[in-house]
């Protein structure tokens, strides 16, 4: 039986393996992980009063199907360290040991009848941009921060005093427009899931004042109208500006343009940086391996003879979308292991 190695098993990755295991197909999901699960395994649960359909959810629920079967074998901790093409697909080498680690590690080879890359994405670190002051101010937070605190404790608190907070800065775009730190493209998921998270706090606690800072309003879904729905909240502000500069202190504060263009200044408790997304750090080494060229942002193409790649590993997307690219993946590689015809 023909098998297709999967690299990667976030999202996208178990997506494809759970359709392939509908299919009768087998496959071999490598994580360099101690876990699958990717990125979704950081988001909270933002479903009080009720569900957000924020995505959050599925994932769990696909690996946990994925998981089940007999069909889909899983592989953590390690990484592909080796890929040649042969008549009837593909010579896969797999190595346990970390990437320069080892003198000799010791490698497994695996035949396998296609290929699926599904290694996510990495976010923007806002130390990159020295103007927010990220990790001198400890109650300035980037998205992630707030998603796994979420995630974890279930309530979101200021870290300097111990205490929820009272007022809450979130700020889009925070590496992403952004010609200057090579990500010229908007990250597509960002105002989704920070107005998904500043409702969550509202709803944790309604006394707790968000100041929303937007650049455009671009709803992955299509719900243009959410924004001003939430603009119209008691204790919410939607200010459309993109901030110069977060300032370090005894609570952080923003420094943006006014409508009057006056420089306005103004303290929170908290603030948080809606982070973007950027190509995975491991796609140059792996597109070398599969003998791919990565696309002039750096992300994989969605195709390449054999070689199919799906999720955030392709650009920008919500887990939505990258599971439904996990799927067609799934579709593409066993179409490819019929043959023509």
């Amino acid at each position: 039986m023909k098998r297709v190695l999967i690299i990667g098993g976030g999202a996208a990755g178990m997506a494809a393996a759970s359709e392939l295991s509908r299919r009768g197909i087998a496959s071999i999901v490598v994580d360099s992980a101690d876990e699958v699960g990717g990125a979704p395994n950081d988001l909270c649960c933002k479903g009080a009063p009720q569900c957000q359909r924020c995505d959050a959810c599925a994932p769990g629920d696909i690996k946990r199907e994925a998981l089940r079967s007999p069909l889909v074998q899983v592989i953590t901790g390690t990484q592909v360290v080796g890929v040649a093409r042969r008549p009837d697909g593909f010579a896969a080498v797999l190595s346990s040991c970390p990437l320069g680690q080892c003198g000799a590690p010791a490698m497994d080879e695996l035949l396998v009848g296609a290929i699926i890359v599904a290694i996510g994405h990495q976010v923007f670190d806002p130390r990159r941009d020295a103007r927010l002051h990220y990790g001198e101010c400890e109650d300035i937070l980037s998205s992630q921060d707030v998603e796994k605190a979420l995630s974890k404790s279930g309530e979101l608190v200021v870290p300097s005093t111990g205490r929820r907070p009272e007022s809450v800065a979130i700020i889009q775009c925070v590496g992403s427009r952004d010609l200057r730190r090579g990500a010229p493209y908007c990250s597509k998921a960002c105002c989704k899931y920070a107005l998904k998270l500043a409702k969550h706090l509202r709803s944790e606690d309604p006394g707790t004042n968000i100041t929303f800072f937007y650049m455009d309003w671009r709803p992955y879904d299509g719900n243009y109208g959410e924004l001003d729905a939430f603009a119209g909240e008691k204790g919410v502000r939607v200010i459309r500006n993109r901030p110069s500069e977060t300032l370090p202190g005894a609570r952080p504060a923003v420094r943006y343009a006014a409508p009057d263009d006056e420089v306005a200044e103004e303290e929170f408790d908290l603030v948080m940086l809606s982070v973007g997304i950027l190509p995975p750090p491991d796609a140059p080494r792996l597109a070398s391996l599969l003998g791919i060229e990565l696309g002039p942002l750096g992300f994989f193409p969605s195709e390449s003879e054999g070689i199919f790649a799906a999720g955030t590993c392709t650009g920008p997307k919500d887990i939505r979308e990258s599971i439904e690219e996990g799927i067609a993946a799934a579709g593409w590689a066993a179409a490819f292991m019929e043959g023509p015809g």
